[in-house]
């Protein structure tokens, strides 16, 4: 087979995480995270940071605690924080939510997300 660069498809890979421990609250979408998610947070995000590849994206769900979580992770990425993408539809969001939303906004450009959500869908 002969393919010309533009016929080339390129690979896209979806990193997903879930929030780290958050604390017990009755207002579940504004749970921050424990002292020991903090700690969580930040030792995944050098693993992830370990694999030496460049997120394009970091995109969570609009709690509070997959925002900070997500905050530590770009930290230790290197990623600009202030490019963090909220999606409110990732909140509470069925399997089904979540696989509409990332096929509707994956970056064509992208060749890297990385998605923080919460249990049980991820």
């Amino acid at each position: 087979c002969n393919y010309s660069k533009t016929s080339m498809v390129k690979t896209k890979r979806l990193w997903i995480a879930r929030h780290a421990e958050a604390i017990d609250d009755y207002d579940d979408f504004n749970r921050i995270l424990t002292t020991k998610g903090y700690r969580q947070a930040v030792s995944t995000g050098k693993e992830i940071y370990n694999y030496k590849i460049s997120m394009n994206e970091i995109w969570t769900s609009s709690a509070v605690r997959t925002f900070l979580t997500a905050h530590f992770f770009a930290e230790q990425l290197g990623f600009d924080k202030q490019n963090i993408q909220s999606h409110k539809e990732l909140y509470n969001a069925s399997v089904r939510v979540w696989l509409q939303t990332i096929n509707q906004q994956f970056n064509e450009n992208s060749t890297y997300i990385l998605v923080v959500g919460h249990n049980p869908h991820i």
